[in-house]
């Protein structure tokens, strides 16, 4: 399945919060307008004649991906962080930078930045303190990703238990994994180096060390994500998709309206 490429900047808004609930909140706040975008794509990818089946797994779908639903089982799953990390106020600053790189009047000046690192390899050392900062979002919404590509390639399966569909679904996923992981990465280092590109390297590694010390509440995280939605994929099986018998007009009267045509 070939897909349409994801708005630049979208994820990178979720480094804007500086607790763990607000994290979830605003990662969740993706869901819905994300689906959205995806629905089309995935009804198209399902054989013709079971699309018109389809319609009562979208409405399933539509009323689970939203973002209350996310976040109350996130939050209850994943909890609170006590880490004084969240409490820095380095946060403040990280904030700043992000929202002024988000700015429409630098969308311009950002897409040029990005094709410029197309191009230009940038320090190692630099490049390595990017990476520890953008960890906690990349990782997030790689996870993101992965779970909605996956429900959106359970759309069509039928006939299936749920641990079937399971497999099904990591299997397509791994073929276009890389090709997901790199388009992501691109864009997120691309929106960090252009967001920091004043801050001397002193500072960007006290954002770095900070963003290390939440690795292990990331890592729960990925791990609610991809409960949720294993759930939610696995009352799948409640809707069966089934093929639509070919339309019928009814008996031709038997004396017809028209005149014949050669």
């Amino acid at each position: 399945m070939r897909w349409m490429c994801l708005p630049m900047l979208l994820w990178a808004q979720l480094a804007c919060a500086a607790s763990a609930q607000q994290k979830i909140e605003d990662l969740a706040q993706q869901v819905a307008p994300l689906w959205q975008t995806m629905r089309p794509l995935c009804v198209m990818a399902v054989q013709a004649d079971l699309q018109p089946g389809l319609q009562a797994r979208l409405d399933y779908l539509d009323n689970q991906l939203l973002a209350s639903n996310l976040i109350v089982r996130l939050v209850e799953k994943v909890g609170e962080n006590a880490s004084s990390a969240w409490r820095s106020p380095v946060w403040a600053l990280q904030e700043q930078l992000e929202r002024a790189a988000l700015n429409p009047s630098e969308r311009e000046p950002l897409r040029e930045y990005y094709f410029k690192l197309q191009t230009q390899t940038p320090g190692e050392y630099r490049a390595q303190l990017v990476a520890d900062v953008q960890h906690m979002s990349e990782q997030l919404n790689m996870s993101l990703r992965e779970q909605l590509w996956k429900s959106c390639h359970a759309l069509g399966l039928s006939q299936l238990s749920p641990e079937q569909i399971e497999e099904v679904v990591a299997a397509r996923w791994r073929q276009q994994s890389a090709r997901v992981q790199k388009q992501l990465h691109d864009e997120l280092s691309a929106f960090y180096f252009y967001s920091f590109r004043s801050v001397e390297n002193a500072e960007l590694m006290v954002m770095a060390n900070l963003s290390k010390q939440l690795k292990p509440w990331v890592g729960s995280a990925k791990l609610a994500i991809a409960d949720y939605f294993a759930s939610m994929r696995g009352q799948l099986v409640d809707y069966p998709v089934q093929a639509l018998g070919p339309a019928s007009d009814g008996t031709l009267p038997a004396a017809r309206p028209w005149r014949p045509q050669p």
